[in-house]
């Protein structure tokens, strides 16, 4: 019998024997899918089986590890790390040139030092013992000395591809001084995570000379949490979501209820960014999903790009505040608060948020005399309801099983991908086999970049918590802040200026352990605080020059960001007001968590 092989599965085939040759690659696609596996069996077995596996949360965690040392240097190999560029980019050839190469020997030195500390610290764990699964503590640990390896290649490979082609690529004290070399090192368009790390290494070298194996260690214990596995798994629920036609499905229902009033198609990016939200914990990715199906619509409807773009970053600002958001997780491990807490709290703030900016895109898109959606038969709403129920009902799942009690955030992850790829493979049959690898890859580099940022931020607030930075920050802030409306607001002022200037992810790890203390000493729920902070952040995802949710949705418009800038001013008043609502008023924050008991 003869195979016909079509030009389809021999593209298929080609892409999948691209991945076994590709070891890096393979490996992270390996290890995500290890993580869900191992996850999904801890869930399986105590339900179905009605056994408590020993052995699944430390074998989830050491994957994690080493998925979070791969990702790091993937994400140095794609080129996805975030840098700021405004300023260098204003400089001549020659001079970027120059700065590239200053940068380039910055994080190269304290990656050779990093990598080398991180095999003294395999080292010295070569008689320790893992608890749960009897291996050997090596195991985990010499994750740093790869992901050191990894991101040394990439970082000298990026370097060279960059200076050697042919054409233009668009009284002292510690605090003050590692607040100098962290500004430089941003302004001279270092990733945001190697600024950090860099940072850290050179105030080190101010302590005692074995004070530097603490690198590795600490960079490490930033990311040995069993509730941060939840970031990668939902991120790719989301990718999964994403390219297995749900995206759309969501937007199709958004329509059905809001399409046929005066900015319909605003209302329908926000809503189903917000419902996206509700499965992918990624703003920049809801933003990605739902603007590419989105913005050509609006652009359809003769929305002018500007304020069509303004509104898509605006819908990716709120979804901060929309379980199971990243930063959220982030929140709950860093200062030690309940995740399904911070998710039961997010719901009603990101309500008013959401409808708020729905209101402003009501009021705008009426005073434009921007034209109505076309009318949906009442046959074609019925299918069209009929075929996003199954996504709505992967965000019933997620919620329900986390405030049910019934699995942790981070099982309730492993369920969202297992439910999204039944859905997306099977049932839509959307997503193809050769669209995996793709998934898991993408999945990998968005999460590298968070994972970097989380390991060398934990490093980096050692350094401050070793010179008693912290402590003597919240003296200062005590002083001041007689009231906790005071500091309050001293804490937005802070989000909102350090916001601007980069990203979110540092000020919360290195700020939040400070924070926290002394708002509880002035009567403030933690819970409360951490919901003001996400809000916070998700108005600095939108704000130039360097929005995170922003650039995506220029992106998308293929538009500048100064064309965008004007028709965003009024969302980002909208927003810092009922920032100021959520601040002043605790109970909407707070009335959910304590009605389901957290």
């Amino acid at each position: 019998m003869k195979i016909v092989i079509t030009e389809k599965k021999a593209e298929t085939i080609d892409r999948m024997s691209k991945l076994w040759r590709n070891p890096l690659e393979l490996s992270l696609c390996i290890l995500l899918v290890s993580i869900v596996v191992i996850t999904f069996l801890q869930v399986l077995f105590r339900y179905v089986f009605q056994i408590s596996l020993a052995w699944t949360e430390e074998l989830a965690r050491y994957a994690f590890m080493w998925t979070a040392a791969l990702s790091v240097g993937y994400a140095f190999k794609t080129k996805s790390h975030f840098a700021l560029r405004f300023v260098v980019d204003r400089f001549g050839l020659e001079i970027r040139k120059l700065i590239s190469l200053i940068v380039t020997l910055l994080i190269v030195v304290f990656l050779v030092i990093f990598t080398w500390k991180s095999v003294q610290y395999v080292q010295s764990a070569s008689n320790q013992i893992a608890p749960g699964t009897g291996l050997s503590m090596m195991i985990p640990y010499s994750s740093m000395v790869c992901a050191g390896l990894l991101m040394l290649f990439y970082v000298i490979k990026n370097w060279k591809e960059e200076v050697f082609s042919n054409t233009e690529k668009k009284n002292f004290r510690m605090g003050w001084m590692v607040t100098i070399i962290l500004i430089i090192s941003l302004l001279m368009s270092v990733p945001v995570g190697m600024a950090l790390a860099v940072t850290t290494m050179i105030g080190m070298f101010f302590l005692p000379n074995d004070i530097l194996i603490m690198m590795p260690q600490k960079f490490l214990s930033g990311l040995d949490s069993f509730p941060l596995i939840a970031i990668p798994l939902f991120v790719l629920a989301g990718q999964l979501m994403s390219h297995g036609g749900l995206a759309k499905r969501i937007v199709d229902l958004a329509m059905v209820f809001v399409g046929r009033i005066y900015g319909g198609l605003g209302l329908v990016v926000i809503s189903s960014t917000m419902l996206m939200s509700g499965i992918s914990g990624s703003p920049s990715a809801n933003t990605a999903a739902i603007g590419s199906v989105a913005i050509p619509a609006m652009r359809r409807m003769k929305y002018p790009p500007g304020f069509a773009t303004a509104i898509l970053s605006a819908a990716g600002g709120v979804s901060t505040l929309v379980p199971p958001a990243i930063d959220l997780i982030i929140i709950g491990v860093i200062a030690n608060i309940s995740i399904g807490g911070l998710f039961a709290a997010g719901i009603l703030p990101a309500t008013v948020n959401g409808l708020a900016i729905m209101g402003l895109a009501y009021y705008y898109s009426k005073k434009m005399g921007l034209p109505l959606a076309e009318k949906i038969s009442w046959s074609e709403k019925v299918k069209i309801i009929k075929k996003g129920f199954l996504p709505i009902l992967m965000i019933v799942i997620i919620l329900g099983g986390i405030y049910g009690g019934i699995f942790t955030p981070t099982e309730a992850a492993s369920v969202a991908v297992v439910y999204g790829f039944i859905t997306s493979f099977f049932i839509y049959k959307e997503l193809k086999l050769d669209d995996i690898p793709k998934v898991l890859l993408e999945t990998c580099a968005l999460t590298g970049v968070v994972l970097l940022i989380l390991g060398t931020a934990s490093m980096f607030s050692f350094l401050l918590t070793f010179e008693r930075i912290p402590h003597e920050l919240a003296a200062s802030i005590t002083t001041y802040a007689t009231n906790w409306v005071v500091f309050v607001i001293m804490v937005h002022l802070i989000f909102l200026v350090l916001g601007m200037v980069m990203d979110a992810l540092p000020p919360i790890i290195v700020l939040m352990p400070i924070l926290i203390p002394v708002g509880v000493s002035l009567g403030m729920d933690p819970m409360h605080l951490g919901i003001m902070i996400a809000a916070n952040v998700g108005i600095g995802m939108i704000t130039p020059p360097i929005g995170v949710c922003l650039f995506v949705a220029c992106g998308i418009s293929k538009i500048s960001i100064e064309q965008v800038t004007k028709p965003l001013i009024p969302f980002l008043i909208v927003l810092v007001t009922t920032l100021m609502i959520i601040t002043f008023v605790p109970e909407i924050a707070l009335f959910l968590p304590r009605l389901l008991g957290f």
